[in-house]
């Protein structure tokens, strides 16, 4: 699949992996001028986490996201 998000703002999440966002396989993403703040992860990536495919993040701020493993 093909995502392409634009002006998007995610704070405050919770996951597992990727506290904001998080794609897998032939996922491929790309987010322009978004923001990721303030997101947790119990595993890795805090912001984001992609397991796979292509990801992009174009003039976007990522900010004070935290993980417990790793990102």
């Amino acid at each position: 699949g093909l995502s392409n998000l634009s002006s998007l703002t995610i704070v405050g999440n919770s996951g597992f992996w990727g506290g904001g966002i998080h794609t897998t396989g032939s996922h491929n993403l790309t987010a322009t001028s978004s923001v990721l703040q303030s997101n947790t992860a119990t595993s890795h990536g805090g912001g984001f986490y992609a397991d796979g495919g292509s990801s992009s993040l174009n003039s976007s701020t990522l900010v004070t996201n935290r993980a417990t493993g790793s990102g």
